[in-house]
Order: C-alpha cells, then structure tokens, then sequence
C-alpha cells in the first residue's frame, strides 16, 4: 500500500514522497490475486522447470535418480573405518570423539553432516608407544576393513 504526502521543507517548492508500507504481516497472501495471475504463475513455472532439466535426458526424473545414485556411489565407492574414544597415541584429552576415514575420498568434509553405518567391531582402542607403530596398526587395520567390506 502506498501513500503520498506533501512535505513542504522551508524555502522550497512542493516536493512529493511516495512511502510504501507492507498491508498487513509476512504470511498474508491474497488467494484472489494469485488465481487471477495464474496463468503467468503457471508459465514461469514451466519456464524454470523447462530450463532446469533441458539439458539432462531424464528431465524431471533425475530429481529422483540423482540423490539415489550419490548414495550408491557413496555406499559402494567410500567404505571406510572409525574409531570411537579418546585417541590416546596422540591425546591427553579424555573427550570420546568420532574419528571416520573415508577409503580413496581426497575431499574436506570437516563441518560437514554425514552417516555413518557400522558394519563390524575390528578391535579395541589401545595406547601405541609411538605414531609409526600406531600407523603400521592402522595400515593393518584399513586391510582387514576392506576385506569386511569387500573391496
């Protein structure tokens, strides 16, 4: 909604305002209004969608596909293996932590939401008496992992 006033400022000529002001709060829609432009609503939709998917042979179905092959590709291609606990070879700290390794994945995923599904318990977390000793165990460990999960 729109209203003009007149401001007349000292030693000048009339000057008009035009202050527009929301009719009433966010969620206010006007049914009556959305049903006469519809036909304009319905084209751009259409546009949008066309424009979207044109250039993929599935069209509308890659909405579907798409998500689901990212989960096959991540559930196949990137096993892995986690340890749960303290990492006491390399911490003093007594906080239980979450560590997963993505098998062949080179990305940065830190901040980032992901799943994680256990498949089998390897062995449990122990003190090394240094970190070649702690990798020589962990190489074992990613062997033994990819033959639990076949690869």
């Amino acid at each position: 909604m729109a209203e003009q006033r007149n401001q007349t400022p000292a030693g000048d000529n009339t000057q008009w305002t035009t202050i527009i002001r929301p009719r009433t709060g966010w969620f206010d829609v006007d049914l009556e209004e959305l049903w006469r432009y519809r036909d304009l609503i319905v084209m751009f939709v259409k546009r949008n969608f066309t424009v979207l998917y044109k250039q993929t042979i599935l069209g509308p179905a890659w909405i579907i596909l798409n998500p689901l092959i990212t989960t096959v590709i991540f559930n196949v291609v990137f096993g892995g293996m986690a340890n749960i606990g303290t990492a006491p070879t390399v911490s003093t700290d007594s906080r239980r932590t979450i560590e997963v390794n993505l098998f062949d994945f080179s990305g940065d995923l830190y901040g980032r939401r992901i799943e994680v599904e256990f498949i089998d318990r390897m062995r449990d977390e122990r003190r090394f008496p240094n970190l070649e000793a702690l990798t020589a165990q962990l190489r074992a460990d990613l062997l033994q992992a990819r033959r639990l999960l076949g690869g």
